[in-house]
């Protein structure tokens, strides 16, 4: 528990959960203008949010819900096949963010000949992943157009998501 504002906050309190996930914090009230607390956990997304000072009464317990989304590492690999040609082209975007600068929404454009990329992605666990894809191959016959699935990644765990082209 952090009380204060801007840099001029201190540390007045900390706690850790007992089995059941519940904790006691205890500290000396002043005259605070905030209260911001932090939460975190092994392969958790941190999390965090603010008490209002003048909410809080002596020996007075308050329900503070503090929730924590599970892990999952998204593995995602694109590649192209032979036979492939400079004129290939794969717009590609995942459909969620997450508190992970990897999981971007932003469109990856891949070109040409041997066109791959991969990279892992941290997202809540327990959701499904919507992606897309839009796909211009050279080679008659081969899919092309847009594509849109979703992979399923489970709490503490791991998903992968292969797009060969």
């Amino acid at each position: 528990m952090l009380d204060g504002a801007l840099q001029a906050e201190e540390e007045v309190a900390s706690a850790m959960s007992d089995a059941t996930g519940g904790f006691i914090a205890e500290f000396e009230r002043r005259s605070s203008y905030s209260l911001r607390w932090t939460a975190s956990a092994p392969l958790h997304f941190a999390t965090a949010g603010e008490l209002d000072p003048d909410g809080l009464l002596p020996n007075v317990p308050i329900d503070l819900p503090v929730p924590m989304n599970a892990v999952c590492t998204l593995h995602v690999n694109l590649s192209s096949l032979p036979p492939e040609d400079s004129t290939d082209v794969i717009l590609f975007n995942l459909g969620e963010a997450f508190p992970c600068p990897c999981c971007d929404t932003e469109q990856v454009l891949l070109e040409g000949v041997g066109a791959d990329s991969s990279w892992t992605c941290l997202m809540h666990g327990d959701r499904w992943m919507t992606w897309g894809a839009d796909l211009e191959v050279a080679l008659i016959g081969q899919p092309e157009g847009l594509f849109v699935d979703s992979v399923f990644c489970p709490a503490f765990g791991s998903a992968t998501l292969d797009l060969t082209w």
